[in-house]
């Protein structure tokens, strides 16, 4: 008897399938399925939060095969006689605290980082504008400069009244191009912040290696000895003058 074109078995290759209601883990060599289940779903995280101009998002994901469902967080009710100042894609990584950082509804207290957008309360009975953020120079430098509402362009700052609800934008200063003063030397714009180029330090010549005046004179119409004993010198300091003494010493 014999065994003839002999395969090896190919091994399960299980992953996650699912529906709303359950999973389970399918082969995709052979289709075979195992381990089918309901959901076990963990509580519900929120992923935005909510604002005055805008409708968060919360999830719930299942801890065995990572299902997610999400659901949006109804828009919070506006305080009355209240108007908003939003500012989205808030950069809360790069601020100043001047203020509370916060997205979503300012209440003064917190300073989570969710979301993007940042929605600040006007005060007073006059609706006027709270101290707004101010912001740190951007990386490639510029400084910043202020303010200004998003649909007309106009300067907005703490103390104006509002009528309405706005969004506004930061302004950033740029000298322009080939317009940047260095004056104190630290590759930066005095006036904006701008990183300017470092220039390329010169590359130093190596000294040249002169031969000691006094080597020099004492070999002053000698033989050729005398000058292999000058190049010595240059390389060693005064180690011509004992290499003389020694040679004397020995003719005696």
């Amino acid at each position: 008897s014999w065994i003839d074109s002999e395969k090896r078995a190919i091994e399960h290759n299980y992953q996650y399938k699912s529906t709303a209601d359950e999973h389970w883990k399918e082969c995709s060599n052979c289709g075979d399925v195992i381990q089918k289940a309901a959901h076990k779903l963990s509580e519900w995280k929120t992923v935005t939060r909510a604002g005055y101009s805008f409708e968060g998002e919360r999830q719930r994901v299942c801890r065995a095969c990572e299902y997610t469902v999400s659901e949006s967080i109804p828009m919070l009710k506006l305080p009355e006689n209240k108007v908003v100042v939003s500012i989205p894609d808030f950069p809360s990584f790069k601020v100043e605290e001047t203020t509370k950082t916060t997205t979503g509804p300012s209440t003064g207290r917190d300073k989570s980082s969710m979301g993007t957008v940042r929605e600040l309360l006007t005060k007073g009975t006059d609706n006027t504008v709270p101290a707004l953020p101010k912001l740190a120079p951007k990386d490639e430098g510029y400084l910043f400069e202020g303010w200004v509402i998003k649909e007309t362009n106009e300067p907005v700052k703490k103390g104006d009244k509002l009528t309405g609800n706005i969004e506004i934008i930061p302004v950033w200063k740029d000298c322009g191009d080939n317009k940047h003063t260095d004056a104190n030397t630290d590759y930066a714009c005095d006036e904006c912040g701008f990183k300017l180029p470092v220039p390329e330090q010169p590359v130093s010549e190596p000294a040249a290696e002169t031969v000691p005046a006094d080597a020099a004179q004492e070999n002053k119409g000698g033989s050729a000895m005398g000058l292999v004993a000058v190049a010595a010198a240059a390389a060693a300091g005064g180690g011509y003058i004992m290499t003389k003494k020694k040679k004397e010493e020995e003719q005696k």
